[in-house]
């Protein structure tokens, strides 16, 4: 078996929009924070400030987008590898036998498998239709083989 990737992705970027407003708001709020704290002289506010500053921008930006970025959504000439986002994730696998078709719906990928009563639903899957049409033409190739 030759197993060859066809797609292989992670959360899209637009995905982070929330978490950069939410950075730039509180970047904001600190820094004028900072600057009063400047204006009256009180040093160690000013650096006790932007420690806070500092663990908040970890906590609301930086954490979220590792998360984010270990979510994987791959297609392979015989499976797909799907993982949700987040570091205790693990990474499940479904061969292409399985799967009956893939469609887009509402900007989420639906993925029917047999012996599920419903499909899979992926969000956030970059490239949605275009994916599904690769998973549709593949399972096409395969049935055609048989």
């Amino acid at each position: 078996m030759n197993e060859s990737f066809r797609y292989d992705l992670t959360a899209p970027l637009s995905s982070l929009t929330f978490p950069v407003i939410e950075t730039l708001l509180l970047t904001t709020v600190c820094w004028m924070a900072i600057g009063w704290a400047d204006n009256q002289g009180l040093v160690d506010l000013h650096n006790g400030i932007a420690v806070l500053w500092m663990l908040l921008i970890f906590w609301r930006l930086i954490l979220p987008l590792l998360r984010l970025r270990r979510q994987r959504f791959a297609v392979t000439s015989e499976r797909l590898i799907v993982r949700a986002p987040g570091f205790g994730s693990r990474e499940d696998s479904i061969p292409l036998q399985h799967i009956l078709g893939a469609y887009k719906k509402k900007g989420s990928l639906y993925v029917d498998v047999s012996g599920m009563s419903r499909p899979l639903i992926f969000p956030d899957v970059p490239k949605t239709k275009r994916v599904a049409a690769e998973i549709n033409e593949l399972i096409a190739g395969r049935r055609q083989s048989w």
